[in-house]
Parts: structure tokens; C-alpha cells; sequence
């Protein structure tokens, strides 16, 4: 299974182009479908291709509007091919640039552009909206992602799309079996009869029936009772999945998105971390303010601290204090937003997640250099 997920403006087409692409709806709520307007998190799949370049597709799709800029990143966060949405007749927006940036600061460097709504506009105008397009992933780490048009109404160029997005999941490297596995949680509810099912994307490791699991931060001892995934009961997920997973030992009060479900033993909930940061361009990173963090499917208050006590811009190293504990380690990748302005400003990747005390005077000078040794 590959998970992909969607990313552009808000009315750009993604959930006419899953819908076009799976045959299935996206929107889960009826807000959702009378608006036409994606508020959360919304799931679809289909094998695309044929014969041996067949492949099951999980796709994740992420709303577009800024207000919900939150539970976009709570799905983007644990996939690494994105399918990046932008209108023909309207071209690159404001929420097409944050995207972009959300998904490189996650680290995200593999995508597949596709130019909707295409039976809308001219062949000049395309053009023009193609080589913006172009122009703007030259400036990011996306130069070679396939651009393609198509329109999710007609169906015209959906063909050329698959075969894309085939192309590009082809050269992805499978998803590590590290023997540690951690399932960020991005859905919650309840089955008449099962009980608790909370959902997300297996990462780290395999998980089976009857293993014996821990929800953190609150440390609620599970059990496995059942494995779903893409609707079909399996008895043990490898990494890579998207999974339901149906517990006991835990209500469904006592779980909630950014929860994650790991091993007992393998994994400590931290209230503080190192990182190296990239801060975005006109953006400026300080101690001042009050910031979110926002790592797999979590969201946490924190306070930012540069580690050489003095503002970032362009980067380096900060110690962030999280307001509530985040199952978190050496190597995860984030993204930091201001509360105030609800602005993307910069995002990174944990460099230490048991960091010593905050260095004070010359300390900082000897941290900053063991963080560069942890990051080079």
C-alpha cells in the first residue's frame, strides 16, 4: 500500500480529483458535501494501474482553506508523496505557497502536480498556469515532480495522472521496518459491538492482533482486538499501512487526534526538545510569542527558545518547551506556527529529544556545537 496525500488552495479540485480517482467520497461530513468545502481530514482508495504496475493507493485529503491549516497538517505529517492541487484558472494562491512550505519543512521532497480544471480555460491560459506552476517548483525541492493536466469533472488527463503518480511511487523507497511501531492517531470513534477504533499510518514497524500496545502521552495500556485496513480485516499491518485499529482497555473519551499508539518500552513521552530549524523567508523566530508546534497528527503549545539567544532568521538551532508531553525522538520532523497570526514560520527536525538543561552564557557556545556534530 502507498499513502498519498492531497495538498493546494482551498477550491482547487482535490476532492473532485480523489472522488475522479477512487470512485469514492472523500468528505466524510454533510457540512462537507453541502458546502463543498473540506473542513477535515478525508479518506479514499483505489488499486491504480494495471496487470504488474498495479498499486493500492491510500489517499489522505487535506483541507485547503487556512482555518483548517491545523488539521491539514495533522494528515500531512506522516506521508511522503503529496499530490499538489492547483486550478488552471486561477493558478498558484496563498494557501498553494503554505502548503508547499508545510511540506518541505516535513521533509516531504517527492510530489505530482496536477492542473485542474483544464475544460475551463483556454489553451494561452493554461500555458501561463503551467509555467508559474513550473517556475514555482523550480524554486523549491520539487524540480522534477511531474506536472499534468486534468479535469476531475470530465475525467479528461486522469489516465496521464496515474500513470505519474505510478511513476513516482515506483522510485519510493519502502517504508523501514524498524521494529518499533508508532501510529500517529488521526481518528477516533466507536463500533457498536467492537468498541474503541482509533485510525492513522503505521509507521516504524509491524503491529498484530492481540499485541499488547500503549496510547501516550496518558500511557493507557491497550490490546489489539482487531485490524482493518481500507476496510478489510487483516491479521498484522506493516509499516506503511493505514490502519484502523480496534482497542480494548481504553474509551473512546480517554483518546484523541495526536495521541499516538507504540510498543510498550520503546518509545518516552518529552516536554522538551533540540532541534534545527528552517525558518521561512520573512519570518523571524524568537523567544517572544507563543507558538504551536505540530508533529504527526499532534499539535502542542510551546515556547521557542534559540539556542544562542538571539532571533533566527534563515535558521539554526532552538530548544523548544513543550506545553503538554509529545511522543517525539531524534530524527522527526515539524513544523512551528505563531498562535497570533496563525502564520507557518519555520519547522525542522529533533536533533535531541532529552536535552540537557537550557544553556545559559557561554554554555550556549559548546551546545550549539554539539547540536552541529547531532545534525551534520
Amino acid at each position: 500500500m502507498d499513502v498519498v496525500c492531497t495538498a493546494g488552495h482551498v477550491d482547487h479540485g482535490k476532492s473532485t480529483l480523489v472522488r475522479a480517482l477512487t470512485g469514492m467520497e472523500p468528505d466524510r461530513f454533510a457540512e462537507e458535501r453541502e458546502r463543498g468545502l473540506t473542513i477535515d481530514l478525508g479518506f479514499a482508495w483505489a488499486t491504480l494501474g494495471e496487470g504488474d504496475r498495479a498499486r493500492t493507493v491510500a489517499f489522505v485529503d487535506l483541507p485547503g482553506h487556512e482555518r483548517f491549516i491545523g488539521n491539514m497538517l495533522a494528515g500531512a505529517g506522516a506521508v511522503r508523496l503529496a499530490l499538489l492541487v492547483v486550478a488552471a484558472d486561477e493558478g498558484i494562491m496563498p494557501q498553494t505557497h503554505e502548503h508547499l512550505d508545510i511540506l518541505e519543512l516535513l521533509g516531504v521532497t517527492s510530489a505530482v502536480v496536477a492542473l485542474t480544471k483544464t475544460d475551463l480555460v483556454d489553451t494561452d491560459t493554461r500555458a501561463v498556469a503551467e509555467a508559474l506552476v513550473r517556475d514555482e517548483l523550480l524554486r523549491r525541492r520539487l524540480p522534477d515532480a511531474a506536472l499534468v493536466g486534468v479535469s476531475g469533472t470530465t475525467g479528461a488527463g486522469l489516465e496521464a495522472l496515474v500513470a505519474a503518480l505510478i511513476d513516482a511511487l515506483d522510485v519510493q523507497p519502502p517504508e523501514p521496518d524498524l521494529e518499533r511501531p508508532r501510529l500517529w492517531i488521526d481518528r477516533v470513534f466507536t463500533v457498536t459491538g467492537a468498541g474503541t477504533v482509533v485510525t492513522g499510518t503505521l509507521a516504524g514497524g509491524r503491529v498484530a492482533v492481540g499485541d499488547e500496545l500503549v496510547v501516550h502521552p496518558a500511557g493507557h495500556r491497550v490490546r489489539v482486538r482487531g485490524l482493518q485496513s481500507l476496510k478489510a480485516p487483516v491479521t498484522a499491518a506493516p509499516p506503511g499501512t493505514r490502519l484502523a485499529v480496534n482497542l480494548s482497555g481504553v474509551d473512546k473519551a480517554a483518546v484523541t487526534r495526536g495521541d499516538a499508539l507504540v510498543r510498550a518500552g520503546q518509545w518516552r513521552t518529552v516536554t522538551a526538545f533540540d532541534a534545527l530549524v528552517d525558518v521561512l523567508p520573512d519570518h523571524e523566530l524568537d523567544r517572544r510569542g507563543a507558538w504551536q508546534v505540530h508533529a504527526g497528527s499532534a499539535q502542542r503549545s510551546a515556547r521557542v527558545h534559540p539556542v544562542e539567544a538571539r532571533p533566527l532568521s534563515g535558521g539554526g538551532f532552538v530548544r523548544v518547551e513543550l506545553g503538554q508531553p509529545l511522543t517525539i525522538t531524534a530524527g522527526d520532523r515539524f513544523v512551528l506556527r505563531e498562535a497570533g497570526r496563525r502564520a507557518t514560520v519555520a519547522g525542522g527536525m529533533v536533533l535531541d529529544a532529552d536535552p540537557p538543561p537550557r544553556p545559559r552564557g557561554a554554555a550556549r557556545l559548546a551546545r550549539v556545537a554539539a547540536l552541529d556534530r547531532r545534525g551534520a
